[in-house]
């Protein structure tokens, strides 16, 4: 009799994982292998996304995204590699999905099944003992800022920048480099004045002594997933309100520190 009750068990928490999309309806999905939910990372951003001492691949990204290839019936298979070349690559369809905290913007919108599913801000760094006082980004008028390059805190610093010269500020001189790991390492070595990150991998850094933070919430947005294909990014956009539904949605930005989206429903936004 119990050996039965736990089988009925295991069936009905199994029919509630695979409830958010029939997996014989997976072939829509144009996946890059069978079975398999081939998706990029660059776990240089913990608690995003991150690699222990051990070699392990961690943070939100990893587990979120292991919790929707479950309920999609997929085995998620990660493919490690810098931020550059993840649209290139998700466009020829060499990926399924791009796993890396996507800023939302409307150019990207046009271009890929972009469903978010957290809110980021940013925060200036500075290194570990630095005297600068930064409050606002136009405290780093005539400093050298470093950001990874062709990200959406390079766009934005590049923006505000111009602004500030418009009126009569020097500019930021702003240095890209090829991941956050690079950028980090060239501020503690002084090459740069202050650099951008979000405020979650900010906040890891100082309280691991790596740098100091000073003003946070900078260009607050969206951060998304990205697909190539709209009926995989609907199927994942189904499972992550599943996840949500269940209360692991709330756990996992409880455990990682992050912050999440109000929204009960998640949905695709672009390009259609």
């Amino acid at each position: 009799m119990k050996r039965n009750l736990v089988v009925g068990v295991v069936l009905a928490s199994f029919s509630v994982i695979a409830s958010a999309q029939d997996c014989a309806d997976s072939a829509s999905w144009q996946l890059v292998q069978k079975g398999k939910l081939v998706m990029t990372v660059n776990p240089t951003i913990p608690p995003q996304e991150y690699v222990n001492d051990k070699g392990e691949l961690l943070g939100l990204n990893i587990d979120l995204t292991e919790a929707i290839a479950k309920r999609l019936c997929l085995t998620p298979d990660f493919v490690r590699m810098d931020a550059q070349g993840m649209i290139p690559g998700l466009k020829e369809g060499r990926y399924d999905m791009v796993n890396n905290g996507f800023f939302w913007t409307s150019e990207r919108a046009k271009m890929l099944y972009l469903v978010p599913y957290a809110q980021h801000g940013f925060t200036v760094m500075v290194p570990k003992g630095s005297t600068l006082k930064i409050n606002s980004f136009a405290d780093l008028s005539g400093l050298r800022l470093g950001v990874e390059s062709t990200s959406y805190p390079d766009v934005m610093a590049r923006r505000d920048s111009a602004a500030l010269v418009a009126k009569g500020m020097k500019p930021v001189t702003i240095m890209g480099f090829e991941n956050g790991a690079a950028v980090l390492a060239a501020l503690r070595a002084h090459q740069i004045d202050a650099s951008v990150t979000i405020d979650e991998t900010g906040a890891s850094i100082a309280a691991r002594g790596g740098a100091d933070s000073r003003t946070v919430g900078l260009w607050s947005t969206q951060i998304a997933l990205a697909f190539r294909n709209r009926d995989l990014a609907q199927a994942s956009a189904n499972a992550l309100t599943e996840i949500r539904a269940s209360g692991l949605y709330d756990q996992l930005f409880d455990k990682y520190k992050m912050n999440r989206l109000s929204t009960k429903t998640f949905a695709i936004r672009g390009p259609d």
